[in-house]
């Protein structure tokens, strides 16, 4: 199935995504980019620690590192969605949720904290909520690939809705640096079924 595939980029993605930074407009530049506050090695040192557990899929350490982290700084989404990653680890769906939630409290449509939400909103059969929660996060960062990725799959699997699918696909693929080979093959599946119905 393809959406056991997506598991793994996205929570590379997420490692990578959530940085440890208060919220900051996607549209600017870095030379317009205000310098990021001074933040306590420690407490730096200590979301460090909290990746590696995730990395290593050791949920409960990375829980409680960042069960700690967000006591201790609760305006950094990073902390938040990196919790809730870990607590869908552990198949903990509501306490994920709720700890994406406050991602998004902290930093609206953050990129990470609103495709795990989506994630589990489909996982949960709030197939619209996902859309939506989709379509907010790529009208703020129209960029971010795997959200198209994951819309294209719920359209195409969970929602019936072809052109949806068609239409995430392809803007997934544009956003390549290479076409993907295997969304170049869903696209393609989907397109046939889309013209089966015409």
């Amino acid at each position: 199935m393809r959406c056991g595939k997506l598991l793994l980029p996205l929570l590379l993605l997420a490692l990578g995504g959530c940085a440890l930074q208060p919220n900051r407009p996607a549209a600017e530049s870095k030379a317009e980019a205000p310098a990021a506050p001074k933040l306590d090695p420690k407490l730096v040192a200590a979301f460090d620690e909290g990746l590696e557990h995730l990395r290593a899929e050791r949920y409960q350490p990375a829980i409680e590192t960042f069960q700690a982290l967000t006591a201790t700084a609760p305006e950094l989404p990073g902390p938040w969605a990196n919790l809730g990653i870990a607590y869908a680890g552990m198949g903990k769906d509501a306490e994920a949720i709720a700890a994406l939630e406050r991602a998004l409290q902290a930093q609206p449509n953050h990129p990470v904290a609103a495709n795990q939400l989506a994630i589990l909103q489909r996982k949960s059969g709030r197939f619209e909520e996902a859309r939506a929660t989709y379509q907010a996060l790529l009208a703020a960062h129209p960029q971010f690939a795997l959200a198209h990725l994951n819309l294209g799959v719920l359209c195409d699997l969970y929602l019936q809705d072809l052109d949806c699918a068609v239409s995430a696909f392809e803007q997934f693929q544009a956003l390549q640096t290479e076409p993907d080979a295997e969304v170049e093959k869903w696209l393609i599946e989907v397109k046939r079924r889309k013209e089966g119905q015409q």
